[in-house]
Formats: C-alpha cells, sequence, structure tokens
C-alpha cells in the first residue's frame, strides 16, 4: 500500500538520469566510445556464431592405440562386456556374442579390423550402437567421454583405409576415428578381416 511519502519523484529521477548521461558523454573521446562499441559488437558476432555452427555430439573410447568415437545418435547403450560367449570358425574380428536384455548382439574388435590382434581386456566396455537396425557391441578398453566437435573440423577418412573407409564418417583433428553404425554392418572387412 502506497503513502504520500512513497511517491517518487519523477522529477529528480529525470534529473539524475540526465546528469549520469551527460558525465558519460562527456568522460569518453569519440575513439573510446567507437572502440568500446566494436569490441561489444565482436563479443555480439562471436556469440552469433556460436550458436549458428553445426556440432555433432559423440562419445570416444579408445581400443590398443586407436582412439574411436561414436555419434551419439546412434548409441544404445555402453556396459560391461561380461560373459562374452566366443564363436567357434568367425574371423577374429568378432569376438563372441553377449546378451542384452534378452537380446543375442554380436561383438566386434575394431582392433582386428585394423590388422592387429590381441585378446580381449579382462573387463572391457562394450559400446553398442544400430547398424541398418542391428545392435553391434564393440570392445573398448577405455570410454573417455563426450566431445562436441564442430561438423566442419571432421575431415575425410583416409584413401589409405581403403575399403575399411565404409565403416568411418571422419577423422577428427586429433586421429580419433568416428565410426558409422550402418557402414559396418554393410561392410565384408567388418566382418571378414
Amino acid at each position: 500500500m502506497s503513502t504520500k511519502n512513497d511517491a517518487i519523484d519523477w522529477q529528480a529521477f529525470k534529473e539524475r538520469v540526465a546528469s549520469t548521461e551527460e558525465a558519460l558523454q562527456g568522460s569518453l573521446s569519440r575513439a573510446d566510445r567507437d572502440e568500446i562499441l566494436a569490441r561489444r559488437a565482436e563479443r555480439y558476432r562471436q556469440v552469433e556464431e556460436r550458436q549458428t555452427t553445426n556440432t555433432i555430439d559423440v562419445i570416444s573410447f579408445r581400443r590398443l592405440d586407436g582412439t574411436y568415437a561414436v555419434a551419439l545418435s546412434a548409441l544404445q547403450e555402453i556396459r560391461m562386456a561380461e560373459n562374452i560367449t566366443p564363436l567357434p570358425g568367425v574371423s577374429a574380428t568378432i569376438r563372441g556374442i553377449i546378451n542384452v536384455r534378452g537380446h543375442i548382439v554380436s561383438v566386434h574388435d575394431l582392433a582386428c579390423v585394423n590388422g592387429t590382434t590381441s585378446p580381449v581386456p579382462d573387463c572391457p566396455w562394450a559400446v553398442i550402437g544400430r547398424g541398418d537396425d542391428t545392435p553391434i557391441a564393440i570392445i573398448a578398453d577405455e570410454v573417455l567421454g563426450v566431445r562436441r566437435p564442430v561438423e566442419d573440423s571432421i575431415r575425410p577418412v583416409p584413401l589409405s583405409m581403403e575399403r575399411r573407409s565404409s565403416c568411418f564418417l571422419g577423422v577428427l583433428h586429433d586421429g580419433t576415428l568416428i565410426l558409422d553404425f550402418d557402414g559396418l554392418t554393410r561392410s565384408e572387412d567388418f566382418f571378414l578381416a
């Protein structure tokens, strides 16, 4: 509830605003004011640029000496790859199968696709994604975390990877290969390496 003593003295307020404006105008040279406005414009441009840059969220992981990433949009889950059941007569790339909530999922090793063979780590991670609606688990020694690279910074897969290049979407600046789960399911090299 307002009383007569609580009334705002608008005339005094206007006078204070006017005197503040005069002080600000008089204390800055034209060059200083232009510099401040230029810096402000640059900050606004940078914010706008960050907002319009397309990024892709990926989870990165390590397998032996290789670093890989999977787009979060293709990721189903990450879990410990416990109780891998080996399959007789399959390529070294297929390390076996696991049960994921009642579904049989094949477990693959990217190290074998790249020509390296090694034993499955004691407690490997299973990075599970869907390729052509088929779940696939990829063995990982270590899950490194989520990254957000700018899409324009993703380079094409090197020609030296030949047919295996269909398994990857591209390469990040640090050499991380981004997996393409659809490409993995279509690549003979992935199953017959």
